[in-house]
């Protein structure tokens, strides 16, 4: 009897140790932009889902030097970044695409309203070679017009077009939407979708952000990250359906310094999707053709090999 009773107990103990060692590694640890594109995960944050999510502003400075060290985390970024990694040897693999295309052209130009009446006049660009860079000048190659391009950073350009300094930008969402709220006189001139659809046959849009992970970590989690993906999926379809709700809580819970008004009108812009094994792969080699043929540095000189994506 009481070796029965020991027994039991030992096999709790063990059964308890093994649960506690899950536990503690059961949370998945994701670094998302303080941005609108982010609202999805809030969705999953709200409903208890177990996932440690860390913020960043930039790209460069706040998330490149953690996967160069290999940090053990998954991380919502532009998929060129991630493929330039990848072939340059680094152990990152995508897991999805969560847009398909946040990318802007805008004008307060009265004689402007198409990609071919831009043809000769200053159009300001955040960074070259940036993503942002590459899908406009490939619509103006396409296009046969030559202007004359600017760079600056994403907000300097907002700040000069609101107050009138300058006429026509390439802007990312949501300060795409801010511009065309604020200012009577700013119109579209391209969502880039729908030209870029034209220009590149058998696109359904432009992957430009997705999600990405270190290797081993993504081995480690995998029933999780699974789980994750088609949960991360629903959120997307709950934020598309409802996109005032889930701009409301964006800017409550991330602190977004835009008008409730403009996130709402920025989400549905934002073309929000869970993309992912050989669609993904699909996808993006098409739009990795394009980066190749305008800036290879973008990509790291070739596009990444069929095991870049997750299936």
């Amino acid at each position: 009897m009481y070796k029965k009773i020991i027994f039991l107990i030992a096999l709790l103990i063990l059964t308890l140790s093994s649960f506690q060692a899950f536990s503690q590694d059961k949370s998945l640890k994701i670094y998302v932009p303080k941005a609108p594109p982010s609202i999805p995960l809030l969705k999953l944050e709200q409903k208890g889902y177990d996932i440690d999510i860390i913020y960043y502003n930039d790209v460069t400075t706040e998330i490149l030097p953690r996967i160069l060290k290999n940090e053990k985390a998954l991380y919502i970024i532009p998929t060129n970044v991630s493929a330039k990694l990848y072939n340059k040897g680094k152990n990152i693999r995508q897991l999805s695409i969560a847009s398909m295309g946040i990318v802007k052209i805008i004008s307060t130009d009265p004689s402007a309203s198409k990609i071919s009446d831009l043809d000769g006049k200053e159009i300001h660009i955040p960074a070259p070679g940036s993503s942002p860079d590459v899908i406009a000048r490939f619509l103006f190659s396409r296009n046969k017009v030559s202007p004359a391009i600017k760079y600056g950073s994403t907000p300097e350009i907002t700040q000069l077009l609101l107050a009138g300094k300058i006429r026509s930008a390439v802007l990312p969402e949501p300060m795409a939407s801010l511009v065309l709220t604020k200012k009577t006189d700013a119109r579209m001139i391209s969502d880039t979708k729908s030209d870029w659809a034209a220009a590149v046959k058998g696109s359904g849009g432009i992957p430009q952000v997705g999600i990405c992970g270190e290797g081993s970590y993504i081995s480690k989690m995998s029933g999780q990250i699974k789980l994750f993906l088609k949960d991360y999926g629903r959120a997307v379809k709950e934020v598309n359906a409802n996109p005032g709700d889930a701009a409301a809580e964006g800017r409550n819970r991330l602190e977004i310094a835009l008008p409730a008004a403009v996130l709402a009108k920025s989400v549905p812009e934002m073309n929000l999707v869970n993309i992912t094994g050989d669609d993904a792969y699909e996808e993006l080699v098409i739009y990795f053709r394009v980066l190749l043929e305008m800036d290879s540095s973008s990509l790291g000189d070739k596009i990444p090999d069929g095991n870049f994506v997750i299936r």
